[in-house]
Protein backbone atom coordinates (compact mmCIF):
# COMPACT_ATOMS: atom_id res chain seq x y z
CA UNK A 1 0.00 0.00 0.00
CA UNK A 2 2.68 2.14 0.88
CA UNK A 3 4.44 2.08 -2.88
CA UNK A 4 1.47 1.92 -4.61
CA UNK A 5 0.02 5.46 -2.97
CA UNK A 6 2.62 7.65 -1.67
CA UNK A 7 4.32 8.55 -5.22
CA UNK A 8 0.85 11.04 -6.24
CA UNK A 9 0.66 14.24 -4.22
CA UNK A 10 -3.16 14.72 -4.63
CA UNK A 11 -3.79 11.16 -2.09
CA UNK A 12 -1.38 12.24 0.22
CA UNK A 13 -4.41 12.94 2.90
CA UNK A 14 -6.18 10.26 1.72
CA UNK A 15 -3.36 8.08 2.08
CA UNK A 16 -2.67 9.01 5.92
CA UNK A 17 -6.50 7.98 6.22
CA UNK A 18 -5.58 4.56 4.70
CA UNK A 19 -3.14 3.90 6.99
CA UNK A 20 -5.28 4.70 10.17
CA UNK A 21 -7.90 2.87 8.88
CA UNK A 22 -5.80 -0.22 8.23
CA UNK A 23 -3.84 0.17 11.78
CA UNK A 24 -7.51 0.18 13.42
CA UNK A 25 -8.37 -3.06 11.29
CA UNK A 26 -5.31 -4.79 11.99
CA UNK A 27 -5.52 -4.06 16.09
CA UNK A 28 -8.95 -5.08 15.82
CA UNK A 29 -8.36 -8.72 13.99
CA UNK A 30 -5.19 -9.49 16.49
CA UNK A 31 -8.15 -8.26 19.01
CA UNK A 32 -10.75 -10.75 17.42
CA UNK A 33 -8.12 -13.57 17.00
CA UNK A 34 -7.06 -13.63 20.54
CA UNK A 35 -11.09 -13.91 21.70
CA UNK A 36 -13.26 -16.79 21.60
CA UNK A 37 -16.52 -14.38 21.86
CA UNK A 38 -17.33 -14.79 17.92
CA UNK A 39 -16.43 -12.42 15.26
CA UNK A 40 -16.15 -8.99 15.03
CA UNK A 41 -17.60 -6.91 12.29
CA UNK A 42 -14.07 -6.80 10.32
CA UNK A 43 -13.75 -10.45 10.38
CA UNK A 44 -16.85 -10.36 7.97
CA UNK A 45 -15.03 -8.12 5.43
CA UNK A 46 -12.46 -10.47 4.93
CA UNK A 47 -14.69 -14.20 5.37
CA UNK A 48 -17.47 -12.67 3.44
CA UNK A 49 -17.03 -12.33 0.71
CA UNK A 50 -13.52 -12.92 1.11
CA UNK A 51 -12.05 -9.43 0.25
CA UNK A 52 -8.60 -9.36 -0.04
CA UNK A 53 -6.55 -6.44 2.06
CA UNK A 54 -6.06 -4.56 -0.96
CA UNK A 55 -9.69 -4.59 -2.14
CA UNK A 56 -10.72 -3.39 1.14
CA UNK A 57 -8.32 -0.35 1.18
CA UNK A 58 -9.47 -0.11 -2.94
CA UNK A 59 -13.53 0.57 -1.25
CA UNK A 60 -12.43 3.01 1.08
CA UNK A 61 -9.89 5.11 -1.20
CA UNK A 62 -13.48 4.66 -3.48
CA UNK A 63 -15.63 5.64 -1.04
CA UNK A 64 -13.80 8.73 0.09
CA UNK A 65 -13.57 10.36 -3.48
CA UNK A 66 -16.69 9.57 -4.62
CA UNK A 67 -18.50 10.69 -1.39
CA UNK A 68 -16.61 13.11 -0.11
CA UNK A 69 -14.33 14.75 -2.14
CA UNK A 70 -16.79 15.39 -5.31
CA UNK A 71 -19.76 17.58 -2.96
CA UNK A 72 -16.71 19.03 -1.51
CA UNK A 73 -15.54 20.68 -4.76
CA UNK A 74 -18.71 21.11 -6.16
CA UNK A 75 -19.59 23.34 -3.49
CA UNK A 76 -16.19 25.17 -4.06
CA UNK A 77 -17.07 25.36 -7.82
CA UNK A 78 -20.26 26.65 -6.95
CA UNK A 79 -19.31 29.48 -4.33
CA UNK A 80 -15.79 30.28 -6.36
CA UNK A 81 -19.04 31.20 -9.68
CA UNK A 82 -21.05 32.89 -7.47
CA UNK A 83 -18.38 35.29 -6.23
CA UNK A 84 -17.44 35.57 -10.07
CA UNK A 85 -21.02 36.99 -11.07
CA UNK A 86 -22.84 38.79 -8.46
CA UNK A 87 -26.27 39.12 -10.50
CA UNK A 88 -26.47 34.96 -10.52
CA UNK A 89 -25.48 35.29 -6.58
CA UNK A 90 -28.25 37.83 -5.62
CA UNK A 91 -30.49 35.82 -7.78
CA UNK A 92 -30.19 32.90 -5.70
CA UNK A 93 -29.85 34.72 -2.57
CA UNK A 94 -33.44 36.09 -2.92
CA UNK A 95 -34.33 33.04 -3.79
CA UNK A 96 -32.92 31.00 -0.88
CA UNK A 97 -34.74 33.77 1.20
CA UNK A 98 -37.76 32.26 0.36
CA UNK A 99 -37.53 29.78 2.20
CA UNK A 100 -38.83 29.48 6.31
CA UNK A 101 -36.78 26.75 6.82
CA UNK A 102 -34.45 24.28 4.83
CA UNK A 103 -35.37 20.40 4.81
CA UNK A 104 -35.62 18.01 2.14
CA UNK A 105 -39.07 19.62 0.45
CA UNK A 106 -38.25 22.78 0.43
CA UNK A 107 -34.94 23.27 -1.28
CA UNK A 108 -36.44 20.58 -3.95
CA UNK A 109 -38.93 24.08 -5.21
CA UNK A 110 -35.82 26.19 -5.53
CA UNK A 111 -35.44 26.04 -9.27
CA UNK A 112 -32.68 28.15 -9.75
CA UNK A 113 -30.65 26.61 -7.06
CA UNK A 114 -30.93 23.59 -9.10
CA UNK A 115 -30.29 24.84 -12.22
CA UNK A 116 -27.61 27.05 -10.97
CA UNK A 117 -25.73 23.68 -9.48
CA UNK A 118 -26.61 21.72 -13.27
CA UNK A 119 -24.50 24.34 -14.97
CA UNK A 120 -21.89 24.13 -11.87
CA UNK A 121 -21.21 20.67 -13.07
CA UNK A 122 -21.60 21.31 -16.51
CA UNK A 123 -18.50 24.06 -15.99
CA UNK A 124 -16.33 21.51 -14.00
CA UNK A 125 -17.51 17.89 -14.17
CA UNK A 126 -14.69 17.21 -12.04
CA UNK A 127 -15.81 13.45 -10.86
CA UNK A 128 -15.07 12.80 -14.76
CA UNK A 129 -12.20 10.93 -14.15
CA UNK A 130 -13.94 8.15 -12.51
CA UNK A 131 -15.80 7.38 -15.71
CA UNK A 132 -13.28 5.41 -16.83
CA UNK A 133 -13.72 1.47 -18.46
CA UNK A 134 -11.95 -1.21 -19.14
CA UNK A 135 -12.69 -2.82 -23.24
CA UNK A 136 -13.78 -6.50 -22.35
CA UNK A 137 -13.53 -7.40 -26.16
CA UNK A 138 -12.42 -5.80 -29.06
CA UNK A 139 -15.40 -3.85 -30.78
CA UNK A 140 -15.76 -1.23 -33.69
CA UNK A 141 -17.42 2.39 -33.15
CA UNK A 142 -17.72 3.60 -36.40
CA UNK A 143 -14.02 4.36 -37.89
CA UNK A 144 -12.45 3.61 -34.51
CA UNK A 145 -11.46 -0.09 -33.11
CA UNK A 146 -10.84 -0.64 -29.91
CA UNK A 147 -8.93 -3.86 -28.63
CA UNK A 148 -9.62 -6.02 -26.06
CA UNK A 149 -7.98 -4.65 -22.63
CA UNK A 150 -8.00 -0.96 -23.83
CA UNK A 151 -8.48 1.63 -21.04
CA UNK A 152 -10.95 4.20 -21.71
CA UNK A 153 -11.98 7.64 -20.19
CA UNK A 154 -14.99 9.30 -21.75
CA UNK A 155 -13.59 13.44 -22.26
CA UNK A 156 -16.95 14.60 -20.43
CA UNK A 157 -15.23 18.51 -20.15
CA UNK A 158 -14.75 18.91 -24.24
CA UNK A 159 -18.43 17.59 -24.47
CA UNK A 160 -19.71 20.21 -21.38
CA UNK A 161 -18.55 23.34 -23.41
CA UNK A 162 -18.69 21.80 -26.51
CA UNK A 163 -20.68 25.27 -28.58
CA UNK A 164 -22.53 23.28 -30.93
CA UNK A 165 -24.23 21.56 -27.93
CA UNK A 166 -24.35 24.55 -26.03
CA UNK A 167 -24.63 27.60 -28.14
CA UNK A 168 -21.85 30.12 -28.04
CA UNK A 169 -21.67 30.98 -24.66
CA UNK A 170 -20.88 27.53 -23.55
CA UNK A 171 -17.48 28.85 -21.92
CA UNK A 172 -19.52 30.95 -19.53
CA UNK A 173 -21.89 30.40 -15.65
CA UNK A 174 -25.32 31.16 -16.84
CA UNK A 175 -27.81 28.56 -14.74
CA UNK A 176 -30.72 29.90 -16.32
CA UNK A 177 -29.87 28.06 -19.23
CA UNK A 178 -30.85 24.71 -17.75
CA UNK A 179 -34.87 26.73 -17.56
CA UNK A 180 -35.23 25.80 -21.54
CA UNK A 181 -32.57 23.08 -22.06
CA UNK A 182 -32.81 20.80 -25.32
CA UNK A 183 -33.23 16.68 -25.50
CA UNK A 184 -29.55 17.05 -26.94
CA UNK A 185 -28.13 18.84 -24.20
CA UNK A 186 -29.77 16.80 -21.45
CA UNK A 187 -28.24 13.68 -23.28
CA UNK A 188 -25.37 15.46 -23.20
CA UNK A 189 -24.42 16.67 -19.73
CA UNK A 190 -23.06 13.47 -17.68
CA UNK A 191 -21.01 14.97 -14.46
CA UNK A 192 -22.67 11.32 -12.99
CA UNK A 193 -21.99 9.27 -16.02
CA UNK A 194 -25.26 7.67 -17.74
CA UNK A 195 -27.01 4.77 -17.93
CA UNK A 196 -27.59 1.81 -16.19
CA UNK A 197 -23.68 2.50 -14.60
CA UNK A 198 -24.69 6.30 -13.79
CA UNK A 199 -23.95 6.87 -10.62
CA UNK A 200 -25.97 5.95 -7.40
CA UNK A 201 -25.36 8.46 -5.19
CA UNK A 202 -26.26 11.26 -7.50
CA UNK A 203 -29.73 11.86 -6.10
CA UNK A 204 -27.91 12.55 -2.68
CA UNK A 205 -24.58 14.66 -3.64
CA UNK A 206 -27.64 16.89 -5.59
CA UNK A 207 -29.41 17.19 -2.01
CA UNK A 208 -26.48 17.77 0.20
CA UNK A 209 -25.20 20.39 -2.27
CA UNK A 210 -28.36 22.40 -1.77
CA UNK A 211 -28.94 21.66 1.54
CA UNK A 212 -24.99 23.44 2.38
CA UNK A 213 -25.33 26.26 -0.41
CA UNK A 214 -28.85 27.23 1.56
CA UNK A 215 -27.22 27.37 4.71
CA UNK A 216 -23.91 29.08 3.90
CA UNK A 217 -26.45 31.89 1.70
CA UNK A 218 -28.61 32.44 4.72
CA UNK A 219 -25.01 33.83 6.67
CA UNK A 220 -22.48 34.65 3.95
CA UNK A 221 -21.85 36.62 0.92
CA UNK A 222 -19.80 35.29 -1.77
CA UNK A 223 -16.80 38.35 -2.86
CA UNK A 224 -13.67 37.65 -4.73
CA UNK A 225 -10.71 38.32 -3.40
CA UNK A 226 -8.18 40.54 -5.41
CA UNK A 227 -5.65 37.92 -5.84
CA UNK A 228 -8.03 35.82 -7.23
CA UNK A 229 -7.31 33.74 -10.45
CA UNK A 230 -9.07 31.81 -12.68
CA UNK A 231 -10.10 28.56 -12.49
CA UNK A 232 -9.58 25.75 -14.95
CA UNK A 233 -8.07 23.89 -17.39
CA UNK A 234 -5.06 25.71 -18.99
CA UNK A 235 -5.35 26.83 -22.75
CA UNK A 236 -3.60 24.83 -24.99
Amino acid sequence: MRKRYEPTVLWMGHTDFLHIMKRMEDKEWKEWAAEADGPCYVSTLKIIPKLTQEEIISQCRFLTSAGFDTTANTLTYLTYLLANHPAEQNKLWAEVETLNEITFASVQLLKYLHYAIMETLRLFPHASMLQSRVCVQQCVIGPCTFRKGLGIIFDTWSLHRDSSVWGGDAEQFKPERFANRTEQQMLSWMPFGAGPRQCIGMRFALLETKVVICRMMKRFQFRKVEDSREVGLPKI
